[in-house]
């Protein structure tokens, strides 16, 4: 894992993905701290918002090769 703390931590590298959002946006969604937590940043075209889940188990879909 690379530096953390929120706009500093790439995340996981096994654990990051671009997404298309319903609404015509994206996200660049990460693992990150103690790999408990998602942090989403969201671009609407004009502006990126951050947003990180509450601690909680997001699995480790990198042990399922």
């Amino acid at each position: 894992m690379e530096s953390y703390g929120p706009a500093q931590d790439w995340g996981y590298a096994s654990d990051r993905a671009w997404l298309a959002n319903p609404d015509g946006t994206i996200s660049y969604c990460r693992r990150v701290g103690a790999g408990n937590q998602v942090l989403c940043d969201r671009f609407d075209g004009t502006t990126w918002t951050s947003s990180t889940s509450s601690p909680t188990d997001v699995g480790y879909p990198d042990t399922f090769g």
